[in-house]
């Protein structure tokens, strides 16, 4: 396996400008580091502003130097807020828990103006105009920063994860009751999807993870930036997936999302399968406690938890199928692309499908619930060449559809789609 560095830029760019741009790239402190798939997308594109021109960061919070350095190599200059994350990992309990609470009932607070945001962005477009690049909504609606903000020669918002579909998916699954759910929607997600177009108004261009997701946005200029992996593999440096027999499921145990549907596929499907495929084995790959997230489920046969591979392709290569029984959460789930990417089949959840579109949705072995998740996993354990030809399809549908290249290109000709319009506005 060869891994492209995200800064990279591909062979096929398009001409650059004929004047270098300045970039100022605003990012959460939860959106960094090149083992999430949050920072991975960080790191696609910063690396394509930094194939245009200098590219400051402002980063919303704080992080350690090591995660800053990993995700914007060869940078123009770091900046940090100092405020604590909306979701920081350590906030104690309780915190989280009254927090999640305000953002249920007092949804403008949590996108309300914050003026030490907005002033260390300003102070960088007093120092050089530049066009201003938002990771998510959130940071943009903190910052107050518009396309009429003297300085700023554009304003592109990458929202990636809807706000309201990632708040409403996880509330849904925890909360199962039907008249609880639509008070829900009535009260909380269709007035954050109000602020979300009245706020996205102010700027030039957003993208959105998938067609669906862009589709209640029309008023503002947008297009689809799909989520990539990260990784290249070689062609023929793993060897097919019917040389294998495990289940692979890779993913954080720091994300709840994850851990739900880990433990949702170690109740309701593993014992069915084990017992139809005995030699099978499910392997657990992941950063975090896995141990401690599955302990009740420690003495299930076949089950082996491994955490932190710091060799992923060692793993695919053991790999028959891979899985992602995710029921909820927003945006389309990287971990499908990567195991695109390394040729393995993939068994999913529907919620797991989302964003990648008739091309590869075809072609994923898509369950709506328990039982269809087994046979979806039986399929590729009993029938080798079914794995391997699948496998196969995907992988090339990744590498001309889903690949960091492709992503490159995309964000590169959204930005000077509006560069090229004429500008009116001085510092």
């Amino acid at each position: 396996m060869r891994k492209r560095a995200a800064t990279q830029p591909p062979d096929d760019l398009p001409a650059p400008a004929s004047e270098p741009e300045a970039f100022v790239l605003v990012v959460p402190d939860t959106a960094l580091g090149p083992t999430r798939g949050a920072g991975q997308r960080s790191a696609i594109l910063y690396a394509a502003l930094k194939s245009m021109g200098p590219t400051r960061i402002v980063i919303v919070g704080k992080s350690e130097p090591t995660r800053i350095t990993e995700t914007f190599p060869d940078h123009d200059g770091i900046w940090q807020t100092g405020t604590r994350s909306e979701v920081a990992s350590k906030r104690p309990m309780t915190e989280k828990l009254l927090g999640a609470l305000g953002r249920y009932i007092f949804v403008s607070r949590n996108y309300r103006y914050d003026p030490v945001t907005h002033n260390m962005i300003r102070d960088r477009l007093v120092e050089q105009p530049a066009a201003v690049v938002f990771r998510y909504f959130r940071p943009f609606s903190l910052s107050g920063i518009t396309n009429t903000t003297p300085g700023a020669r554009l304003v592109m918002v990458d929202v990636d994860d809807r706000d309201d579909q990632r708040l409403g998916s996880s509330v849904n699954q925890a909360i199962r009751i039907p008249f609880m759910q639509r008070l829900l929607d009535v009260l909380v997600l269709k007035r954050i999807r109000s602020l979300m177009r009245s706020r996205l108004t102010g700027a030039t261009h957003a993208w959105f993870a998938s067609e669906e997701d862009a589709r209640d946005f029309e008023i503002v200029p947008s297009s689809v930036l799909r989520n990539v992996s990260f990784v290249t593999v070689e062609n023929g440096t793993l060897p097919p997936p019917s040389s294998a027999r495990d289940v692979l499921f890779v993913g954080i145990a720091g994300h709840r999302p994850n851990v739900e549907g880990v433990r949702w596929f170690l109740r309701e499907c593993w014992p069915e399968i084990r017992r139809r495929h005995p030699n099978a084995r499910f392997r657990l790959v992941g950063m975090g406690n896995w141990s401690k997230k599955t302990r009740f489920f420690h003495e299930s046969d076949g089950f082996d938890v491994i955490g932190y591979a710091p060799d992923l392709a060692a793993e695919y290569a053991r790999a028959r199928l891979v899985i992602a029984p995710v029921l909820e959460g927003g945006g389309s789930k990287i971990k499908v692309i990567e195991a695109c990417a390394f040729g393995r089949p993939v068994a999913v959840m529907r919620h797991s499908s989302r964003g990648y579109g008739p091309e590869i949705e075809h072609h994923l072995a898509i369950a709506g619930n328990a039982a269809e998740f087994i046979d979806s996993c039986d399929r590729f354990l009993s029938d080798p060449a079914d794995a391997d030809k699948t496998g196969a399809t995907l992988r090339k549908l990744q590498q001309s559809h889903f690949s960091p290249q492709v992503a490159h290109i995309r964000i590169l000709n959204d930005i000077r789609q509006h560069l090229t319009r004429p500008q009116d506005k001085d510092l």
